[in-house]
């Protein structure tokens, strides 16, 4: 199935709650919702998923902009329920909405904007670098990561104690 048929998900991101709008390619909101940032809240919002894609039979299609870490869980829950993730680049997302202007900023007008991007960026060039879409990170790379994080922490310690 190909993406522009599919279900798509887009979160405005905060620190304690977020803002979830799910959407169709048609343009259809089949439900929008605050959701707290917590394992209770995340497993409702995946079941929510679930339950729409029984109905529609469709792949999910995930848009978030990043927040000082705080879409960290979301990403990988979103990996891990096997849906395309897309980062709204905030560089990008800036000079669209100086072209063109929306109403007044709010968490739930935020979250509806990102399903409105995966549409335009399918008509609109300028539209096209918003959504970047996120390739899974290889599990060696993960690996190597903590190693090197642990490797650095005691090397600090190191230096420290003597």
């Amino acid at each position: 199935m190909n993406e522009t048929s599919g279900l798509r998900v887009s979160f405005d991101v905060g620190c304690y709650q977020h803002s979830v709008a799910i959407g169709l390619a048609d343009g259809i909101l089949p439900d929008e919702f605050e959701l707290s940032h917590d394992p209770v809240g995340f497993d409702r919002l995946f079941e929510r998923i679930e339950r729409l894609c029984e109905r529609r039979g469709n792949m999910v299609s995930v848009a978030m902009e990043g927040y000082n870490g705080c879409e960290r869980p979301l990403e990988t829950l979103a990996c891990a329920h096997g849906c395309r993730l897309y980062n709204i680049s905030n560089l990008q997302l800036a000079r669209f909405k100086a072209i063109f202007p929306a109403a007044a900023r709010t968490d739930r007008i935020d979250a509806r904007r990102g399903l409105g991007l995966f549409q335009l960026r399918e008509r609109i060039p300028t539209a096209r670098g918003v959504l970047q879409e996120v390739q899974g990170v290889p599990l060696e790379n993960e690996k190597l990561k903590r190693l090197t994080r642990r490797r650095k922490g005691c090397w600090w310690r190191s230096e420290a104690a003597s």
